[in-house]
């Protein structure tokens, strides 16, 4: 039997060919980090605004059985009848940060600063609060609170 010639194909792939792959490999994993860390943050928003319209409608139950509107959102918690456990437990916002509560007469606003924690400030950084959510939901045909 005779011993086959490799042919310097046959060897394996090329230093270049090699260099060409992975390089290839960086940028479409660089691109999928970016959209993955950008789908995050819009995850983040989009929790906070589930969140406020919750305890909107937790405000609202807390008036019709107590007859009145809570001082804080961590009344919400709170035993009430017919709610041994309370209406609702009022954790922190996506950001770790404390949920706004402010009431005027019957009317209240929920508010979270956004990713950076201080008013004002665009994407992330925006405030979400109640009242603006009642706004797009009326804009989109949805009902509003």
């Amino acid at each position: 039997m005779h011993a086959r010639a490799r042919t310097r194909r046959e060897e394996g792939f090329s230093l270049v060919e090699l260099l060409v792959v992975i390089t290839i490999i960086g940028i479409l994993a660089t691109t999928v980090t970016i959209k993955v860390i950008g789908a995050l943050g819009q995850a983040k928003v989009t929790k906070a605004k589930a969140e406020i319209a919750k305890m909107k409608d937790a405000v609202n139950i807390f008036y019709i059985v107590a007859g009145k509107m809570p001082e804080t959102l961590e009344e919400l918690g709170e035993p009430l009848k017919g709610y041994e456990e309370g209406i609702l437990k009022v954790e922190k916002d996506p950001w770790n940060n404390e949920y706004e509560y402010e009431r005027t007469g019957r009317k209240c606003v929920i508010r979270s600063l956004g990713a950076d924690g201080t008013q004002g400030g665009e994407g992330e950084d925006a405030d979400i609060d109640s009242d603006h959510l009642r706004d797009e939901a009326e804009g989109s045909g949805g009902a509003g609170n």
